[in-house]
């Protein structure tokens, strides 16, 4: 789960495939538009791509870039502009001692994380089908792996990452 071999190796490896990285001066041009954890292999893309790799890249469009997780999660504890910074403080108190006990399969910790989503992540209620489909299909193991257990705090492979 390494987000460098991803940007490099696989992302590469799927614009050859679709035959938009050519080895002439007459490639095709495309956009790369990422989405969150999309967002990070995009900028690693750009970042390290060759030359030849990025002929034909016309823009790159980043929706809610994720660049350094440290960063974001100081961001999302903000207490004037983060979104669990501004919550009231009994449900901030709540969820930062559920971290400490590491309790991310509890009853309390899924509602705290289901009124979250609600509240940042997907504001449509009730959710569309996609989305519950998307929900139930979900890997949580490579989740829990790239980011960790928590939606509140970074403790996966993303832990440290900074583009």
């Amino acid at each position: 789960l390494d987000p460098d071999y991803y940007a490099t190796e696989e992302l590469p490896s799927l614009l050859q495939h679709w035959g938009l990285l050519q080895h002439s001066n007459s490639a095709p041009t495309f956009h790369i538009v990422a989405n969150s954890w999309g967002t990070l292999l995009a900028q690693l893309y750009v970042l390290n791509a060759t030359a030849q790799q990025k002929q034909g890249l016309a823009s790159i469009v980043l929706s809610g870039p994720f660049s350094d997780s440290q960063s974001y999660i100081q961001a999302q504890w903000d207490p004037i502009h983060g979104n669990l910074g501004t919550l009231p403080d009994f449900l901030q108190h709540r969820i930062r001692a559920i971290e400490l006990q590491k309790a991310y399969q509890s009853k309390e910790y899924n509602a705290l994380n289901n009124i979250m989503t609600g509240y940042f992540t997907l504001r449509t209620q009730p959710p569309p089908d996609c989305w519950v489909d998307s929900e139930t299909q979900a890997n949580t193991e490579i989740y829990v792996a790239m980011q960790g257990p928590s939606e509140f705090t970074m403790k996966g492979v993303l832990a440290n990452y900074n583009t």
